[in-house]
């Protein structure tokens, strides 16, 4: 549960820096980066609904083979 809305809030936060580096001249290659990252906190947003469990989904078991010996 907390990827879907942290993903959320770091978005949020690298706009601001975004917005922020781009006011200032010369910064414009690090809010180019930045705006990278926010495209991948917002890639990771969309990942993390798609795969949700709801509370009630019961966790799947590992196969056989991964399991470890007692």
């Amino acid at each position: 549960m907390r990827p879907r809305y942290g993903a959320y809030l770091v978005a949020a936060w690298l706009g601001g820096i975004i917005f922020n580096l781009l006011t200032y001249s010369g910064f414009y290659d690090i809010a180019l980066r930045d705006f990278g990252l926010f495209l991948a906190a917002l890639t990771l947003t969309r990942l993390a609904w798609a795969f949700a469990r709801s509370e009630s989904e019961p966790v799947a078991e590992r196969p056989a083979g991964l399991r470890r010996a007692a």
